[in-house]
């Protein structure tokens, strides 16, 4: 469960790196030539997460030669899937501060152009609404002094009364124009008005970027970007690291949760000896595994308590009793026996198997000390116990 707890938040890391890559190529290019680009950046991005793993394990199964090619390899991966998830970043943080700043300019249109119809409505001269002077110009049109002048024609007015009759009529012509540009103008001030009036709240382009420029004195634009390399820098090395504990992790092999003690091996009785006179020997008795000795019970009064031997350290064992030897291999259940013993020698507490196993293979792990799984036996390889 253990491990794969571990592999599934080392795969989503990866799984979110090669997201992050390959959105790059989308926003950077179209068509056929996308899906290849962000198809490759993706793989690139998993080879850079798994990079460390392969590192550690060609280490200790090629030498330096496969470690050091792993590693160029790794490092190229990391470049470029950082440059891709730069990229992503921030073409997005672009793409939100555009929207922003267009929003922010729209308004500031519209307020400009609120405040000159607002102008333009105050310089009109006042009028009566439009529908009640259509009628009286209808009305004036239908006098005799109108028709009889031609239209009032200014060539045609000869008499006062008809003069006078014109000048009304072009009074009436003049408020009804009047009237006419200010239902226009009410109509367009109040269209700008429910635009203002809906437009979302001015917001600062990106205001992450902002405040951090105000903190720190440097501009905005370079905030951004600093921030989106810092973003994918984490989550490219925290994919590394989740996915070389995952795979260092399986490489332990699974064990059983003690180790068995040896069969105690029990010697046959010697056959009886005759001596030269003919007369049989009685063999010595045979004596009992130390195993199954009974000690025998003493009442022992203690004036103190017993002293508590210190626990043997399985690093401290581990560097004094295991030596490198190429072409050698020690079973797991030989070296707990000479752990057990070395403590003894040293007047040590041995501790119990299920605790000594994880420490073992821990200390392995950290030296580079190769085990081999055979069902229930493991072997260390490569490396010489010294009893």
């Amino acid at each position: 469960m253990r491990r794969a707890v571990h592999f599934a938040i080392a795969y989503a890391f990866a799984f979110a790196s090669a997201v992050l890559a390959g959105l790059y190529a989308v926003l950077s290019a179209t068509g056929p030539y996308a899906f290849g680009k962000a198809l490759i950046l993706c793989l690139i991005a998993f080879g850079g997460c798994h990079g460390p793993a392969f590192v550690r394990r060609l280490w200790h199964t090629t030498g330096f030669a496969g470690a050091t090619i792993a590693g160029i390899g790794t490092a190229f991966c990391l470049l470029v899937t950082l440059w891709g998830g730069l990229g992503t970043l921030s073409a997005g943080s672009a793409v939100m501060s555009a929207d922003r700043t267009k929003t922010a300019e729209e308004k500031a249109i519209d307020r400009a152009a609120l405040a000159r119809l607002i102008d333009a409505h105050g310089k009109v001269a006042q009028a009566r609404p439009a529908g009640v002077v259509a009628p009286e110009i209808l009305t004036a049109k239908a006098s005799p002094r109108y028709t009889a002048s031609d239209g009032c024609a200014p060539d045609k007015i000869t008499a006062p009364a008809t003069r006078q009759h014109c000048a009304f009529l072009r009074g009436l012509e003049a408020e009804h124009a009047a009237a006419l540009e200010i239902a226009r103008l009410d109509a367009e001030i109040a269209a700008v008005s429910g635009r203002l009036a809906n437009a979302p709240a001015a917001v600062e382009p990106d205001p992450q970027a902002s405040a951090f420029a105000q903190l720190t004195g440097i501009s905005a634009g370079l905030s951004a970007a600093l921030y989106a390399l810092c973003a994918s820098v984490a989550l490219e090395f925290m994919g590394m690291a989740a996915m070389l504990n995952a795979w260092a992790d399986a490489a332990r092999p699974r064990l059983e949760p003690a180790v068995a003690a040896a069969p105690v091996k029990v010697e046959p009785a010697p056959k009886p000896k005759i001596s030269p006179l003919g007369s049989k020997q009685a063999a010595p008795l045979p004596m009992p595994p130390r195993a199954e000795r009974t000690p025998p019970r003493i009442n022992v009064v203690t004036l103190s308590p017993p002293r508590r031997l210190p626990e043997g350290m399985v690093s401290d064992f581990a560097s004094r009793r295991l030596s490198k030897s190429q072409g050698s291999e020690e079973d797991m259940m030989s070296v707990y026996r000479v752990y057990q013993k070395w403590c003894g020698d040293n007047e040590k507490q041995a501790i119990p198997a299920e605790r000594f196993i994880p420490s073992f293979l821990a200390y392995c792990d950290s030296t580079g000390v190769q085990l081999r799984d055979e069902g229930k036996k493991v072997y260390c390889v490569d490396v010489k116990l010294w009893a």
